[in-house]
């Protein structure tokens, strides 16, 4: 019967119903649950035998949890009932609740309009919002959610799907899906059905990076599955420590390059949005083979040379020679919060630059150009788009004491000073090299005067000061890998009178005075080790802490370079973090990370 396991909500052994579910044994735990699979793959019939609905043949079903009311069912058809109107269908589940209540729940699902319609004046998404919006005020301890909003337009839907993580209940969230792109963004493990068997059952980040099988690896969206002979011929390694040697490879972790003398030829580029399937030919032996990888801003022509990298293997390949997450001369963070960004249409976005206001408030900036606004608790409370986006996304924001953001909008040459609601208050900069132009700013800091300091690269790397109305007041640094030069300084950090910037390609800190005056590499004749620091910030004890980009890990420093600790932060049963872009760290301690390849925000509270 297997033992009781506080975390566990429902126990399914032995579970067989006709034809269509045969599950040996299954727990649902708390948290949120995506039930996966193609038509016909058993989902809605694995979830009607959760509520009751479906009697099973064989086996046993078990809730093992308690709660007034214990469960709330939402079907694939809503299970409205058609004699009752919107505001009726709330009150009945929540009999005790003031009207103010009621029209809460109606506001948030934008059915406040609709108040006095029964189903049938209603449209197919409005029928799916009242729906939920119903499981959601029932207050009962677990929901199950069939195909959730699956009438609802993607930009609403994603307004929804806040208000569902905002209010979820506090034992177990079930929902069926389709959708790789919704599992991702909203549920922490995932029970993948093939044919009415469980075919994979646990972290939905583990199935994401490191799926079991080729056919478990499209479960979750688009990759590329190299055979250890593949990965020999193709990414010039002898294959991974799995048993059969494969390798497999998200859309974002691979690059194709334009080269002269590259080995491969572009043969063929088909785009479908939110990833780019482009036909490679290598020349020396005229194999061919699809590579999936994310679009990039110029798309490549048949024909062209080029040469395929990895931007980031399994970490099981890399991880000895990165010295990060897997080595003994790292911490293990245990206090960690996952947040995983919304999704945007069929992409899956990631994180890349954070920052933590006053008040614990905190701000990120993602890979499709949202700037995203989080509550001290994590809940996300408004966001907004950069006014353009098609020549790049931004990189860099902080927070302003007036309140307020600003941003580097990285590929048009400016910052931006945000209000609260995301209203532009100011802009800066223009495309150069002269004082105040930037090529492409990326950190931004600001000092006891409220004076931003902004960093750049692009060929002409240095920082710049400016007023906190965007005047010029200073310029400094230069390109280079000389002990003064900087390659792609990508963020930098105040303590007292001192600037401390992330030079990341030298792999080194930088150290200025506050007026500009080059003080020395942190650490001097002996720097710390660092594998591309990207992000640094400091903490209440003014300490340093670094996220370093290849190594995946945080590195603690003083302000001598004396490296302090190293802290890995993997999340349950993961291998912690991968290509980490950005960091912030609030007054309280706590350590933000954009965890850009996992794609998601990682909060470590110490």
């Amino acid at each position: 019967m297997g033992e009781p396991r506080a975390d566990r909500v429902w126990r399914l052994d032995g579970v067989r119903i006709g034809d269509r579910l045969a599950v040996d044994r299954l727990d649902i735990r708390a948290g949120v649950t995506a039930v996966l699979g193609p038509s016909g793959a058993g989902k809605t019939t694995l979830l009607d035998a959760l509520v009751g609905y479906r009697r099973v043949d064989a086996g046993a079903v078990v809730f093992e949890a308690s709660g007034d009311p214990p469960v709330f069912w939402a079907p694939a058809d809503g299970g409205l009932w058609p004699d009752v109107d919107v505001r009726g269908h709330l009150a009945a589940v929540a009999p005790g609740a003031a009207p103010s209540a009621i029209d809460e729940w109606l506001r948030r699902f934008g059915l406040m309009p609709r108040a006095s319609a029964v189903p049938a004046a209603l449209s197919a998404g409005e029928r799916d919002r009242l729906a939920v919006a119903r499981a959601l005020a029932s207050g009962a301890h677990s929901l199950v959610l069939d195909e959730p909003f699956a009438h609802v337009e993607r930009a609403r839907a994603t307004v929804d799907w806040a208000v569902v993580r905002a209010h979820r209940p506090p034992g177990a969230l079930v929902f069926a899906t389709h959708d790789p792109a919704l599992a991702l963004a909203e549920a922490d493990r995932v029970v993948c059905l093939d044919a009415g068997r469980v075919a994979f059952d646990g972290d939905v980040d583990a199935l994401y990076r490191e799926p079991p099988t080729e056919a478990l690896a499209s479960a979750l969206g688009a990759g590329n599955w190299f055979d250890a002979r593949d990965a020999a011929a193709w990414l010039g390694v002898a294959g991974s420590d799995r048993p059969d040697g494969a390798i497999f490879l998200r859309p974002e972790a691979v690059a194709i390059e334009l080269a002269a003398d590259g080995p491969c030829r572009v043969d063929a580029v088909r785009f479908d949005g939110s990833v780019e399937a482009v036909t490679l030919r290598r020349l020396d032996d005229d194999t061919a083979r699809v590579i999936v990888r994310r679009p990039q801003a110029t798309r490549l022509a048949v024909g062209a040379r080029v040469a395929l990298r990895t931007l980031v293997l399994l970490v099981a390949l890399v991880v000895a020679s990165l010295g990060g997450c897997g080595r003994g001369d790292a911490t293990i963070a245990t206090d960690v919060r996952v947040t995983r960004l919304p999704a945007d249409r069929a992409t899956l976005p990631a994180p890349r630059s954070v920052a933590y206001a006053a008040d614990g408030a905190s701000c990120a900036l993602d890979t499709v150009g949202r700037v995203l606004c989080y509550s001290p608790a994590g809940t996300l409370t408004t966001w907004w788009r950069m006014p353009a986006t098609d020549a790049g996304r931004p990189e860099g924001v902080v927070a302003l004491d007036g309140g307020g953001w600003a941003v580097c909008d990285t590929h048009y040459h400016r910052v931006l000073v945000f209000d609260t609601a995301g209203a532009i208050v100011r802009s800066f900069g223009r495309r150069g090299d002269e004082p105040g132009a930037f090529r492409y700013p990326v950190g931004i800091a600001t000092d006891r005067r409220g004076h931003l300091f902004v960093c750049e690269y692009g060929g002409n790397d240095r920082v710049q000061e400016f007023t906190p109305d965007g005047r010029f007041v200073n310029a400094f640094g230069a390109f280079g890998t000389g002990p003064e030069g900087l390659q792609r300084p990508s963020d930098l950090t105040i303590v007292g009178d001192r600037l401390y910037v992330a030079d990341a390609i030298n792999n080194r800190v930088q150290v200025y005075g506050i007026d500009g005056r080059w003080l020395g590499v942190l650490g001097g004749d002996s720097p710390p080790a660092l594998d591309l620091p990207y992000g640094i910030d400091t903490d209440a004890d003014g300490a340093l802490w670094v996220v370093e980009y290849g190594a995946g890990r945080l590195t603690r420093l003083d302000r001598n370079g004396r490296v302090l600790e190293r802290v890995r932060c993997g999340v349950g049963s993961d291998r912690g973090l991968r290509t980490p872009w950005g960091i912030a760290v609030g007054a309280d301690g706590r350590i933000l990370v954009a965890d850009t390849g996992n794609r998601r925000l990682v909060e470590v509270r110490r």
